[in-house]
């Protein structure tokens, strides 16, 4: 028989890559025979073959990606044909309809958005050709029919698919509900999101009984999600204080002391999953504490890249002789070197065939899967997923699997080492890009903004007279954005370079064809203040990502013009609005 998997293509979470991860994970853990028939999980419509329908229960009972599965009565690649085939063939599923008191029918479409008298139009010519004497009932039906409908491209005018089948059951995305963050009761500024975590789970195919560690636990979002399958959790967290509640409350509008008993337990207690949690420990994650013994099932992490919490590793410990306290003093921990040690730690402390799956911070620009994701020889990567965060950055679900024993002669490795060098992923991920860089540089002023029309020039000598004519006049509205027919001020007049020297080649367009004000700011302001402090040629390479004959050329550039002046609000919005326009 065969069955329909409707997928979540919710565009808030960008979980589209995680589909077939999860789905081989969780066929694997509970060992179900369902066959996947169209295996490239392009659409959120996944058409599957199996004996069993305990198994797609089953499978229905731990996914979260999947919203619910029905089994397919009709299939055609035309609405019209399909309707003709329903209302010549349908004398054993209209009886299988009509054993049932009530029913109703649900309308679902990809890539086109339907309005309620469209529904309703798909509904009364199903019941035109499919009759139906059951009940209708909208809110407790016995039967639910759904009508799956998809387009290949929104552009089409036509289906290109369409299916029709009772429901067979509903995925776990409710679950999400009774883990929000919003009525946690101990959360911080880097708790992993609900969904999140519960996909790491599936894709880590954490079972009852497995003993799980997450080595950066923070509040303990990880954990708690294991904990809801039955795992047996254990944490470890360098700051010992976030364990017990006694670092400043991460929400809007309490009391910034927490309350004596808000601890990463207390989530637990009030989960009733109690029971499932070992314990956290304030422990070093390099210089652990753990036997050298095969102990962990599964290890999860989320660890800190720089965004919101920084990579540090514990340097030592000093007691506060106000209190009596320890506190914790902290260095510098790079991130080549945080999940080298990850791997390392993984494949000593796992058993064999058990998961680790941790995220790897990356930008899209430049990053290549099968030289810079780090190595290790008893370590099998299974499972790749990239999660977008914005239109630069984006980062990986990672999946190992243990499939050999640990010889101390191992060591992770990255075969190209994406995070080399002293260059936080920070200073990478809010930095402008070189492609950015180079078109304000080339004079390519077109492509960042098409309303503004600029004249080809070839030599440096030209592009520097187009530039500082763009400097002398341009439009600006008086909201700060440029805007056609507008107004004519003038600006500051800026000092031409004797000497003009700058030759970037700009390698792709600027994102949505323009210069958006964020990326501006950053762009000059990072680099002005890094030129300010005297940094090399050398350092400023490596920090914007930029060779250094480019780097001393946009280095003299900046000195030449002087762009940004700290010289008050109101040239500054000026600069602002000139370079909005180019």
């Amino acid at each position: 028989m065969q069955y329909l998997l409707k997928f979540a293509d919710n565009t808030a979470y960008s979980l589209a890559s995680f589909w077939k991860a999860e789905f081989n994970a969780l066929i694997k853990l509970h060992k179900l025979s369902i066959t996947v028939l169209n295996e490239d999980f392009s659409t959120p419509f996944v058409i599957v073959e199996s004996d069993f329908v305990d198994h797609i229960n089953m499978y229905l009972k731990r996914t979260f990606l999947c919203k619910y599965a029905i089994h397919i009565w009709k299939y055609n690649k035309h609405y019209d044909a399909f309707l003709e085939d329903l209302s010549i063939n349908h004398e054993k599923e209209l009886y299988y309809v009509n054993n049932f008191p009530s029913y109703k029918i649900h309308v679902s479409y990809f890539n086109k958005k339907l309005l309620m008298k469209d529904r309703l139009k798909y509904i009364d010519e199903i019941l035109d050709v499919f009759p139906i004497d059951s009940k209708v009932d909208l809110k407790s039906p016995k039967c639910v029919l759904y009508l799956c409908l998809r387009r290949a491209r929104p552009s089409e005018v036509f289906e290109s698919s369409v299916f029709f089948g009772p429901l067979v059951g509903y995925g776990q995305r409710t679950v999400v509900d009774m883990f929000s963050l919003k009525t946690r009761f101990f959360i911080g500024n880097t708790t992993m999101d609900p969904m999140l975590a519960f996909v790491m789970c599936n894709i880590a195919g954490v079972k009852h009984n497995d003993l799980v560690l997450d080595p950066f636990c923070g509040t303990g979002g990880i954990l708690l999600s294991c904990a809801h399958f039955g795992a047996h959790v254990l944490g470890a967290e360098l700051d010992g204080r976030l364990l017990h509640g006694l670092t400043k409350s991460t929400r809007v509008d309490v009391p910034k002391k927490r309350a004596t008993d808000e601890n990463v337990r207390s989530n637990f207690i009030n989960h009733e999953l109690d029971s499932y949690f070992v314990d956290v420990l304030s422990n070093n994650f390099i210089h652990n504490l753990w036997r050298p013994e095969c102990i962990f099932d599964v290890i999860l992490l989320d660890p800190p890249y720089g965004i919101r919490e920084g990579p540090r590793n514990l340097k030592k410990w000093y007691i506060n002789d106000g209190d009596n306290k320890f506190l914790p003093v902290f260095s510098e921990y790079k991130l080549s070197s945080l999940f080298l040690d990850v791997l390392n730690f993984a494949g000593r402390y796992l058993v064999l065939g058990g998961t680790l799956v941790f995220w790897l911070p990356t930008l899209q620009e430049d990053f290549i899967p099968d030289t810079h994701i780090p190595r290790l020889d008893c370590l099998e990567l299974y499972a790749d997923c990239e999660q977008p965060l914005s239109a630069n950055a984006s980062r990986h679900l990672l999946a190992f699997r243990k499939t050999t024993e640990w010889k101390d002669s191992m060591s992770a490795y990255f075969i190209s080492d994406y995070y080399e060098g002293n260059i936080r992923y920070r200073d990478r991920y809010l930095a402008p890009k070189p492609k950015i860089l180079s078109l304000i540089c080339n004079g390519d002023f077109n492509k960042a903004n098409p309303d503004v029309e600029v004249a080809a020039a070839k030599s440096t000598t030209e592009r520097s007279d187009v530039l500082l004519k763009n400097l002398e006049t341009v439009r600006v509205h008086s909201s700060g954005t440029t805007t056609a027919g507008t107004t004519e001020r003038q600006l500051p007049q800026f000092r031409k370079p004797t000497e003009p020297t700058f030759n970037f080649v700009a390698e792709k367009d600027v994102p949505h064809g323009r210069l958006s004000n964020a990326m501006i700011v950053r762009l000059l302001d990072d680099y002005r203040k890094a030129t300010s402090k005297s940094e090399s040629v050398k350092n400023l390479s490596k920090k914007f990502g930029i060779n250094e004959a480019d780097c001393q050329n946009l280095t003299d550039y900046f000195a030449n013009f002087q762009l940004v002046q700290e010289v008050g609000q109101k040239v500054k919005m000026r600069q602002l609005s000139l370079l909005q326009t180019l």
